[in-house]
């Protein structure tokens, strides 16, 4: 029992909005928070270069367990839905991402 008590307290959660969830889906939501999260660390490490970051698939994979296939799709979803662009580039190729934001609120 104390174990999961452990695990449920430590920082590594993720936090969904439930309307978003219902607008988007499961797996899109979860990746938009994923990369709101990642998003957030690397600015408050300041190094963030224009607001664009990179994600790899595996690492994205070991954080929230969605494959290859599923981020694709989920990508997908929030380029459609205007919350984000991603752009693959580079030999090896690697996959950018900037958060797009509404200034007016």
């Amino acid at each position: 029992m104390q174990n999961s008590i452990n695990l449920l307290r430590c920082n590594d959660n993720i936090i969904i909005n439930k309307k978003l969830i219902h607008e988007i889906g499961i797996d899109a939501a979860i990746l938009y928070s994923e990369l709101l999260n990642r998003y957030e660390h690397l600015q408050q490490r300041d190094v963030l270069e224009s607001d664009i970051f990179e994600y790899t698939i595996i690492d994205m994979n070991k954080a929230i367990t969605l494959t290859g296939y599923q981020q694709r799709k989920a990508i997908k979803t929030l380029e459609k839905q205007g919350l984000i662009v991603s752009k693959v580039c580079g030999l090896p190729a690697k996959r950018y991402f900037k958060i797009l934001t509404d200034e007016r609120t």
